[in-house]
């Protein structure tokens, strides 16, 4: 951060404790404005985002001092700038693109940040318990989310996006001091209920350290670093529950497609962006798609792949109506007088061509046409010819089922 960008956090900081401390107390205040500044220092903003987020907490400071009429006309002039940038980009961003901008656990605002996503939580929270309701936040925060989703790339790194989402941040900041204020409300009133709130997740870590030593993770009566321990017990819980700060999307997107909450978590994105590719490296980094019918990961000089049985299954996230270009890099099991080799593509359950494997590496290419709108995750089969074990034919002891070694699966929009 240069001195600039930090003079204009700084000052924006300023002026969103002013501007809290209007709406609660001073504790709740400063403690939104510290969170907000460890966001910030975790981000560290350019001059220019720094500024944006400076001018959107200046129009939050007089918002909360102005009652009345001249309270609302600051609003519409806040949401303004957000207005303005709809119209440059003519054309609403699609919902499955407003859930990348919060959600997505590769750039996400939420899910990749505890504070805006509580922030988030105090918005809504003001909107619907305050005994005047407040709702000009949320619209506002609403606004501003459909701006930046209607310019969002799926490509952004977690910088530049976290960079772009720091124009609705002091939303946030304040959205965080009420929620503070309100939950040391809710605590005076009912204390018990709170310090079981609170010790809930301590019992549920606990629970999963249980479920670690009886998958034989942890051998009882053995020392084990914390490290190692802590790890498998957070896998654990990401198995139940999925990444905490990508909820609710990553439970919505569960219960439409019939699939664990940690699929949506890897996969970073409930939908396939038809602005740019997917492609799937086999054997790395392939855990979100793949399904059934695959061996284990492998690597060669050439790179990772993994051997698929006569039929294997991938699940792709959701895919638009136009029509998809899939390309497939394989090569086939070969042995002495082995058969030829071919492949059927499906998608969900629909076949949607036919391509003969050659030995060696190579590359096949399925055009598939337009379809009907997919609910939710898809299923892609790949289904070979014949499948046998090397010990089949005599090559080795090794019993497993192979058809073909798959490297990569590339999925582009036609235009």
């Amino acid at each position: 951060m240069t001195v600039v960008a930090w003079l204009l956090a700084g000052a924006g900081l300023g002026l969103l404790f002013r501007a809290a401390k209007r709406e609660v107390a001073t504790g709740p205040a400063m403690a939104a404005t510290l969170a907000l500044t460890i966001h910030l220092c975790a981000v560290g903003p350019t001059w220019r985002e720094a500024l944006g987020f400076a001018a959107v907490a200046l129009a939050l400071e007089r918002t909360t001092a102005l009652t009345g009429a001249a309270r609302r006309m600051v609003f519409v002039l806040a949401a303004l700038p957000a207005l303005a940038i709809l119209i440059v980009r003519p054309g609403l961003p699609t919902i499955a693109t407003l859930v990348d901008v919060l959600f997505c656990t590769q750039h996400g605002a939420l899910a990749t940040s505890a504070i805006l996503w509580l922030g988030a939580l105090g918005v809504a929270w003001q909107a619907i318990r305050a005994p005047r309701p407040h709702a000009w936040p949320l619209v506002m925060l609403g606004l501003v989310l459909v701006a930046l989703a209607a310019g969002h790339r799926a490509d952004l790194t977690w910088r530049a996006a976290a960079g772009a989402f720091l124009v609705a941040t002091p939303l946030l900041g304040l959205g965080l001091a009420w929620l503070l204020a309100g939950l040391t409300r809710v605590s005076l009133r009912h204390p018990v209920r709170a310090a079981v709130a609170v010790l809930t997740p301590l019992l549920i870590w606990n629970v999963t350290l249980v479920a670690v030593a009886q998958a034989g993770g942890w051998p009882l009566g053995d020392a084990v670093s914390f490290g190692e321990i802590g790890a498998a017990q957070a896998r654990v819980l990401h198995d139940w529950i999925g990444h905490p700060l990508a909820a609710p999307a990553n439970l919505v997107f569960a219960a439409e497609n019939g699939l664990a909450p940690s699929r949506f978590d890897i996969l970073g994105s409930s939908h396939f962006d038809t602005t740019g590719r997917l492609v799937i490296d086999l054997g790395s980094h392939d855990d979100a798609f793949v399904a059934d019918g695959w061996n284990g990961a492998e690597r060669d000089p050439a790179g990772s792949f993994r051997w698929a049985t006569q039929e294997a299954r991938l699940i792709l996230p959701r895919l638009g109506t136009g029509p998809l270009r899939i390309r497939l890099r394989l090569q086939p099991f070969v042995y002495p007088q082995s058969p030829g080799q071919a492949v059927q593509l499906e998608l969900a359950g629909v076949p949607y061509g036919r391509a003969s494997l050659t030995p060696g590496w190579q590359w096949i290419q399925f055009e598939i046409g337009s379809r009907g709108q997919s609910s939710g995750a898809v299923l892609l089969t790949l289904r070979f010819d014949n499948a046998h074990s090397p010990a089949e034919v005599g090559l080795s002891p090794d019993r497993r089922t192979l058809s073909a070694a798959v490297d990569a699966i590339e999925i582009s929009a036609v235009r």
